[in-house]
Order: C-alpha cells, then structure tokens, then sequence
C-alpha cells in the first residue's frame, strides 16, 4: 500500500490531506494502543506534517514522531516530540543515529472531538534541508519511503503505520512503506 502525499504550490489544510493511520501495534504497552495518524503535503518549499495522538492526559514519555527516506540510500530523518514539544530530527545511516538536524520547535495542539482527547504536533521541512541531507528534491523523484510511529520511551511496545519488525526497536529502516508524490 502506497501512501499518496499531495503536492501544491498554495498552501493546503493538513485536515483536508490523506491520513496514514497506525494500525500495527507490537508488544503491550501500559498505555493501551494509542490511536495515531500523519497527514503531510508538499508545498512549494517546505514539506509540510502534523501527527496527532488521542491520549487525553499524556505523561512526557509518550511520543510521536515519523521517519522519513529521501532519494536513495539507507539515510532517514526520525522526528519525534512529545506533549512539552520537546522535538528531536536525528539522523541516520544503516539504522545508526548520525548527526542531528536542527528544526523549528513545533506548533503543539490539543483537542477534543467524536473520536475522543487528542494532541499532537506541526512542523515542517524545508526543500533546501532536504536537499542538504539526502542529495535530492523528493517532489522531483516522486517517491520516498517512511513510517509513522506511536511509542514511549519507558517501553520497548510501539505502533506503526507499516509493519515494522518489533525486535529491532525503533527507528528502522526495515519497516519503511512507500509513499507518491501527487498533484494537489
């Protein structure tokens, strides 16, 4: 399964975007399996994501965060943050942290609806960092793989977006999906 990521040159609504949802969950976690998803889009000079949680009262532990592949390679960003918007973009090579990337402190939001509590974060990338780290315009070469993870610092459980084998622990490459650059 392929995750479509719209590509617009105004700026889009991230509600208004296809939604990549956990639904994977590996090991039991004392938090319970948390609801979770990633919507993104690129625009014309950033790419853009929010990842939400419904957790109403989350302790700083819980996180979410994605992982995103640009280009070729075995290199990946892993962003992740929890509810104080403490936000980290590391990145790795062969599943090894290599360096970080510093990035804008998140836009953090909480909310309430049919569903239940949720919170979750905002942020962006820009082309040009993109470029910096991975050799490539990733709307250009129209594909790029990733995953988008509920997790907890305290557990080894998690969940993903794309089946990820629970032994290796997180981030890793290996349960990477595809995701297609489309025209808005």
């Amino acid at each position: 399964m392929s995750m479509p990521v719209s590509y617009s040159k105004v700026p889009l609504v991230l509600d208004a975007v296809s939604a990549l949802k956990v639904t994977n969950y590996y090991g039991v976690s004392s938090y319970d399996d948390i609801y979770c998803y990633l919507r993104c889009y690129f625009g014309k000079d950033a790419f853009h994501f929010n990842i939400t949680a419904f957790e109403q009262n989350p302790p700083p532990e819980s996180k979410i965060g994605a992982a995103f592949s640009f280009g070729q390679g075995n290199r990946y960003i892993f962003i992740s943050t929890n509810v104080l918007g403490e936000i980290t973009a590391d990145i790795y090579e062969d599943d090894v942290k290599v360096s970080s990337l510093p990035i804008n402190a998140p836009e953090i939001y909480r909310g309430v609806d049919e569903q239940g509590h949720s919170w979750g974060f905002e942020t962006e990338l820009t082309i040009t960092d993109i470029d910096k780290v991975f050799s490539c315009n990733p709307v250009t070469d129209g594909i790029f793989f990733g995953n988008v993870y509920k997790f907890n610092d305290d557990e080894a459980a998690f969940g993903a977006a794309f089946e990820t084998p629970h032994g290796k622990g997180l981030p890793n490459q290996t349960g990477f999906g595809e995701f297609v650059v489309v025209p808005y």
